[in-house]
């Protein structure tokens, strides 16, 4: 698997943050080599498992609390998750059921003032970028959602560092301040 500079920062990022039993959901596709000794958790299990996974579970994280008994993880990753998924409410109160008391909730998410989604909004085009993100969400939504569901909101990152100036290639990254950059990490705790 090979792993671009502002995925790399942003999964050392959260391999950073996470403590304890953690499970990293949404992790199907880009599993995260900077953490250790964690649980897997998507619609679809990886044709391989990594050794720094303990295993994976297969499952709709929508209703994630299904899958796992209350109070079961200190930290929940949802690295570029929630943009895909029809009902992000329903997910952030299932991971209110599983996360202990003191734990965090880490959601990296795209950042919808970046500027190939807002160039292609002004002239009603595709960037290319969000062709299966279908919910787009900016910080003061974010911020909404958030304590709509229970959560409280205790520090915004820079997730990527800067801004993909081409997307295609992937090699090309400018660095830039957290409000233009290509990714957020929010990290939440509950009420």
């Amino acid at each position: 698997m090979s792993i671009d500079l502002p995925d790399k920062k942003r999964l050392k990022l959260l391999a950073g943050l996470a403590e304890g039993e953690t499970v990293d959901v949404g992790s199907h596709d880009v599993q995260n080599p900077y953490l250790s000794d964690v649980i897997g958790f998507d619609l679809k299990n990886p044709k391989s498992i990594p050794q720094n996974y303990r295993h994976f579970v297969e499952g709709d994280c929508q209703i994630i609390n299904s899958f796992f008994e209350p109070s079961s993880f200190d930290t929940i990753i949802a690295g570029e998750l929630i943009e895909h998924l029809e009902n992000p409410a329903s997910f952030l109160r299932g991971c209110l059921s599983i996360l202990k008391d003191s734990g965090k909730l880490l959601i990296t998410t795209p950042n919808p003032y970046h500027w190939s989604t807002v160039v292609g909004n002004l002239f009603f085009i595709s960037s290319g970028i969000t062709y299966d993100h279908i919910n787009l969400i900016p910080f003061r939504a974010m911020v909404a959602l958030m304590d709509h569901t229970g959560w409280k909101i205790t520090a915004i990152k820079n997730a990527s560092g800067g801004m993909r100036a081409w997307h295609s290639t992937r090699k090309y990254f400018i660095p830039c301040p957290k409000a233009l950059a290509w990714q957020h990490l929010y990290v939440c705790q509950k009420k």
